[in-house]
């Protein structure tokens, strides 16, 4: 084979590439920015603006006025204090058009803090304090993984690092994304409107 081949097959291979890789890495970048722009949301308590890169189909399921009443529920709770830090998207796999849509399987982790006002009464003593924070601690423990949860004597805020798996939802595969978290004991209720081959792979 002749160097000029050499350079012709070389060329065609990169030229492939840009032509078929470059959406891919595009159609990422996309997911990863509008994501970003959905847990900005979050994390300024715009509750209203968020619910709108949820998927239609959950709202079949958890009416969109009762979603937010619930956020800013959480928000407002009397005692309670919750701060987002950062948040890093980990991976985004390519999409993949499923019936008559388009998915993608994300990882992020991000930052928590929460801190809870003591009970307080004339019974209450060192000690009980003490079981309090202990077993929120267990709490959180049980539901993010021990070593992703630490507790500040200082500020008495709880530190969470929660490392989460969502899907990505689009009607193109290159717009328009909508975003669900994918716990184990939300799956029940995904399967109602994700498709089977989806399912499988978070079930798996």
């Amino acid at each position: 084979m002749t160097s000029s081949s050499n350079t012709l097959n070389t060329f065609s291979l990169l030229l492939v590439f840009l032509i078929l890789g470059s959406p891919l890495h595009a159609q990422e970048e996309t997911i990863r920015q509008e994501f970003t722009d959905y847990f900005d949301l979050i994390r300024n308590q715009e509750v209203e603006k968020a619910m709108d890169y949820i998927p239609g189909e959950f709202f079949d399921i958890f009416p969109r006025e009762a979603m937010v009443s619930a956020m800013k529920m959480v928000y407002n709770t009397p005692g309670l204090e919750v701060e987002f830090g950062p948040m890093e998207i980990t991976h985004v796999s390519s999409p993949k058009l499923m019936e008559d849509k388009w998915y993608a399987m994300m990882n992020h982790i991000s930052e928590i803090k929460m801190k809870f006002d003591t009970p307080e009464d004339s019974t209450s003593t060192t000690e009980d304090k003490k079981m309090y924070q202990e077993m929120l601690m267990t709490n959180f423990e049980q539901q993010f993984g021990e070593g992703n949860v630490s507790y500040d004597t200082e500020t008495q805020f709880y530190l969470i690092k929660a490392n989460k798996q969502a899907v990505a939802v689009s009607p193109d595969g290159q717009t328009d994304w909508k975003f669900v978290v994918a716990e184990k004991k939300q799956l029940p209720i995904l399967r109602r409107f994700l498709p089977a081959e989806l399912m499988e792979e978070l079930e798996n």
